[in-house]
């Protein structure tokens, strides 16, 4: 009996190649999971980049809320990515959605709820002496009420440019916001509250202004975009909002990573 090799004079078989599918952020897997209309495979991966670069530069932690109003469907857009089971936002007297650029309000009855209220509930990044509010606006416009924030008793807020030129805002106090004149309000603005007399004003990841008025109170009203509870509204077109603590020495990085996603789908 023959006991070598039969060979017919055929090429070896490749081993099959099994498709691996992509890993995402495990965070961006539950958010994800709470869009009622799924976002394509490119759009995935950007957010699951943005939440990886946030969590490698220490920012991911520090916040409390975090909007990208941005997004593919509007229901995405009111997600609140560090917990898409709570603070869902809600549009309050049709505010605008326009797919991957904003929601605009109407500066006169219109905004979207958080339902945060940054005083109630633990444990929470936003202290009294540590607290941050952000806001990226994609329109130039001139307004004398903030884009986002809270409100009643103290304040917690934030206007890219106000009446006179100037981008203000305050975190857990009343009385005149830290200002300083800018040239556009378009891009990342925002406040931040380093300590018990240490306020400081950031435009696109520069500070741009200090100031020592001092902390009282975290605001007993809810968070809004497209104005601050409890009464002002914007007509402010937000492609992206957060809030928590303070982000020491981390603003420029986190500018480049929220810049990098409103670029990408086109709202920068």
């Amino acid at each position: 009996m023959f006991r070598g090799s039969l060979s017919l004079g055929l090429a070896p078989v490749a081993r099959r190649q099994l498709w691996t599918p992509p890993s995402f952020d495990p965070d961006a897997v539950i958010l994800f999971e709470a869009m009622t209309v799924e976002p394509d495979g490119t759009r995935k991966r950007l957010i699951s980049d943005t939440i990886i670069h946030l969590k490698d530069i220490g920012v991911w932690p520090l916040k409390d809320i975090l909007y990208v109003t941005a997004a593919h469907h509007a229901q995405a857009s009111r997600l609140n990515w560090k917990d898409p089971a709570q603070f869902m936002l809600t549009p309050v007297n049709s505010p605008v959605f326009v797919a991957d650029r904003h929601w605009q309000g109407d500066s006169s009855t219109s905004y979207l709820g958080s339902g945060f209220i940054p005083s109630s509930g633990t444990p929470k990044n936003w202290q009294v002496e540590d607290a941050s509010i952000w806001v990226w606006a994609r329109a130039e416009m001139q307004e004398t009420v903030p884009a986002v924030g809270a409100g009643n008793s103290y304040v917690g807020a934030v206007t890219p440019r106000n009446a006179s030129g100037a981008a203000e805002g305050l975190a857990n106090r009343v009385g005149t916001p830290l200002s300083q004149a800018v040239t556009s309000s378009i891009g990342l603005t925002g406040l931040q509250r380093r300590g018990a007399s240490d306020e400081r004003l950031w435009k696109n990841g520069e500070q741009i202004a200090a100031g020592a008025a001092a902390s009282v109170g975290r605001p007993v009203a809810e968070f809004r975009i497209c104005g601050r509870s409890p009464v002002s509204f914007a007509g402010q077109q937000v492609a992206f909002a957060s809030a928590g603590a303070s982000l020491t020495d981390k603003e420029a990085a986190f500018f480049a990573a929220i810049n990098t996603y409103t670029q990408a789908v086109g709202a920068a």
